[in-house]
């Protein structure tokens, strides 16, 4: 279960090395360590390589963390891990542990999370990292790597590289690159409000502006931080949203190797971690992409400050018109039954598709004005020898007569 995170984290940070193959690391490694997760100044751009920095601007301000960089732990075999969870004295006080190796070079090495499991000396959530990628200690670890392996740890979102063609750069998650998250993981984890992504009514033709995902959010009401469309053909949906190279991490930087290219990127969502991107290459303005399949066409119609156009064309039938169709029919259904069991199956059927319904915003999206009674005494009925007349009908507005097949 994924868990959104909005404030602050507290981790103990445990350098381990090795001694079987590593050499002694150097004397200030708890210095860098420190500076690597809270403050990182690049002394040639100055730019704040810091994991804390990241967090903070990745989550608008909403994600952070605390915590202390323990002392250096002597490892005699290949489980780090274990010997840096157990040096931890036992009134440590922390549920989150990262140990960080000297360098990522051979097995047992990379960027690893466990979460979820048993606890170990205290602690049920823990990741490896490294200071740097080669044995030499000369080329410092991408923070997106600690970020992506934090990000297991406290929010359990996975990877996103399971699949093909994946998101690659266009999602940390995916990469392990320094490069913003997606809407897609950002919505999961909590870092994007409730109407940052709009849901398209499928069967309608919008535009929409695209305020690009590496700008603080929230974006403001009139645009969109991306926009939903709901499968014709399946469960998932498509998610349309705007790449900018505007930041340090979205552009190749010292902290990160950047997006591969600026625009507008559509992806489909078929669960939290089967994510598909559909364009491979950003589309910029006069580009398009078509499914067929899906009767859908998503346009850039012109560039906008910090953002781009969009229009959203959609032949397939506008789900809000589906789910009224069978709140309709379930209505109909318990009319002319009678039978107690079957009565209470119908109006549990009833709660969940009026829930969808609203999950959609369906009401907002065909009449801002008016919105149909979805009889709520239906939900109330609980006597065998309720009869259909005693059901309360739904009053007619002009949604009703909108959606009229």
């Amino acid at each position: 279960m994924i868990k959104t995170w909005n404030g602050v984290r507290r981790i103990a940070f445990i350098p381990v090395w090795n001694n079987q193959v590593d050499f002694e690391p150097p004397a200030n490694w708890t210095e860098l360590i420190q500076a690597r997760a809270f403050y990182d100044p690049d002394a040639a751009s100055g730019l704040d390589l810091s994991l804390q920095r990241y967090l903070q601007i990745m989550s608008s301000g909403r994600a952070h963390i605390e915590g202390a960089v323990f002392p250096v732990v002597e490892a005699s075999d290949d489980d780090t891990m274990g010997a840096a969870l157990n040096s931890l004295p036992s009134n440590h006080g922390y549920d989150l542990a990262v140990a960080v190796l000297p360098h990522s070079t051979g097995p047992h090495r990379g960027g690893f999370a466990w979460m979820g499991g048993a606890a170990v000396n205290g602690v049920s959530d823990f990741a490896r990292v490294a200071m740097f990628d080669d044995r030499e200690l000369g080329r410092t670890q991408n923070i997106g790597v600690w970020a992506m392996e934090v990000l297991h740890i406290v929010t359990y979102f996975g990877d996103l590289y399971n699949v093909s063609p994946q998101l690659n750069r266009f999602d940390v998650m995916a990469c392990g690159c320094g490069t913003h998250p997606s809407a897609h993981t950002k919505s999961h984890i909590g870092w994007l409000s409730s109407n940052a992504i709009k849901v398209h009514p499928l069967g309608k033709t919008k535009n929409y502006t695209l305020h690009a995902v590496s700008l603080f959010q929230p974006a403001p009401s009139w645009r969109a931080t991306a926009v939903r469309i709901e499968s014709k053909n399946g469960p998932g949906h498509f998610l349309v949203e705007c790449r900018l190279t505007i930041d340090e991490y979205d552009g190749s930087s010292a902290v990160s190797q950047g997006i591969v290219s600026e625009g507008v990127i559509v992806y489909e969502v078929q669960g939290e971690t089967e994510v598909y991107l559909k364009t491979p290459t950003a589309l910029r303005a006069g580009e398009k992409f078509e499914d067929e399949s899906e009767d859908l066409i998503i346009s850039v119609t012109e560039s906008a400050a910090n953002g781009f156009v969009i229009q959203v064309k959609s032949k397939g039938k506008n789900r809000c018109v589906q789910l009224f169709e069978q709140i309709k029919s379930i209505k109909l259904s318990l009319e002319v039954e009678n039978d107690f069991f079957r009565r209470k199956q119908l109006i549990a059927e009833l709660a969940r598709t009026q829930e969808k319904y609203r999950a959609l915003h369906c009401l907002v999206l065909e009449n801002p004005a008016t919105e149909v009674v979805l009889t709520s005494a239906v939900a109330s009925l609980s006597e065998p020898q309720k009869k259909s007349e005693d059901v309360e009908q739904p009053t007619k507005s002009k949604c009703d007569k909108k959606n009229k097949v």
